[in-house]
């Protein structure tokens, strides 16, 4: 068995979960075996029994987008009993350390087409190998391989060796490589992640959904988030709207690196004076949205208030009677008192933490009397 840890964003762990299992769908209990372990990390136990087999694997999970990291767990056969205790020479236990991390870069390479490579070490019970030792058997291996490059502070893979009382783990880091690599990215990009998340909550209230809205969309993100998802689904419209004639170019460059053509980008602001009158979307489904946070862009309270004010006007009037609407607005002190004013519930809301903020999506639907 290969051990295979997966980081997703915290509080996703169940969408991360749902996400891989519909992609093992065809594969047997026997084979492999998902739990959630903790908050934003997940655990994939498969059975490999070859390179191609775990090459297998790493492409079913490059394409979950809830997945923001892998860590691949190798061990070693048993440490002979001479290591263990120290009593073999220096020369041989060296030999013993170069054949495993050989051997974790091998099958490294088999599954991946890496451009650098970083590997840190925590072998520190290895006495008299000090750590610039331990550098130069990494670069030695790595040397092997002259396309690589050694790399100790930027690169794509990670590897990291810690020498336990019985064997020698080796924990590989790879990067992930999603559709959404190859796009043109937003200043103020949507997270793959977190627009997996809107998209399968509003799909939750509304799973006959087959026309949506992505509002504010910049480089499309939501919107291509939705066909992605929603591929095989007859009849699906995806439209979305921004009021920067320059990011709807981006979105549609997007849509068609992707081939998603069925997407119709619309330039629309709402905070025009005639934005009622001009909306270019109706009776959708499920309305997305994901305005601008303050603190990245130079919006006042009054204008953010009157962007969300108006977003929600759109969602009472253009929106389906069972439409549903997922926001991402960390502004609980704007948001909430503008939805007091209008006949909607909030049926859910999740915070994501990220580095830089928390995102915060809002679940609404209508209420009728």
């Amino acid at each position: 068995m290969v051990k295979i840890i997966i980081h997703c964003p915290i509080n996703c762990e169940k969408f991360c979960f749902q996400e891989i299992t519909r992609k093992l769908s065809n594969i047997s209990e026997e084979q492999c075996t998902l739990k959630i372990l903790d908050r934003g990390i997940l655990s994939l136990e498969v059975i490999i029994q070859s390179p191609e087999d775990l090459k297998h694997w790493i492409n079913i999970l490059n394409n979950c987008f809830t997945i923001e990291k892998l860590r691949m767990e190798l061990k070693s056969a048993d440490i002979p009993p001479e290591i263990q205790a120290y009593n073999a020479k220096k020369l041989f236990r060296v030999r013993f350390l170069e054949d495993n991390i050989a051997t974790a870069l091998d099958r490294l390479l088999k599954i991946s087409s890496l451009h650098s490579i970083t590997l840190i070490s925590n072998l520190q019970h290895w006495r008299d190998l000090s750590q610039r030792e331990i550098q130069g058997i990494f670069r030695k291996v790595v040397n092997e391989h002259p396309f690589l490059q050694f790399n100790l502070k930027k690169a794509d893979i990670g590897i990291h060796t810690t020498l336990t009382p019985h064997n020698l783990k080796i924990t590989i880091d790879l990067p992930i490589q999603t559709l959404f690599s190859q796009l043109k990215v937003h200043p103020t990009p949507v997270y793959p992640s977190v627009a997996y998340v809107m998209v399968q909550l509003g799909l939750e209230q509304v799973p006959q959904a087959r026309r949506f809205v992505d509002a504010m969309c910049g480089a499309g993100n939501i919107a291509i988030m939705i066909t992605q998802i929603l591929k095989d689904k007859p009849d699906l419209f995806v439209g979305g709207f921004d009021k920067d004639s320059k990011w709807i170019e981006i979105a549609r460059d997007n849509s068609r690196i992707l081939k998603t053509s069925q997407i119709e980008f619309s330039i629309f602001d709402l905070l025009s004076n005639d934005f009622e009158s001009n909306f270019p979307f109706y009776n959708f489904d499920l309305l997305l949205a994901h305005p601008p946070y303050s603190h990245f862009v130079s919006y006042s309270n009054e204008i953010l208030e009157k962007i969300y004010h108006n977003l929600l006007l759109v969602f009472q009037k253009f929106g389906c009677e069972k439409a549903c609407l997922v926001i991402n607005s960390p502004r609980s002190d704007i948001i909430m008192p503008l939805i007091s004013k209008f006949p909607f519930k909030i049926l859910k809301t999740i915070e994501i933490p990220r580095k830089a903020t928390t995102v915060k999506l809002w679940v609404l639907i209508k209420i009728y009397n």
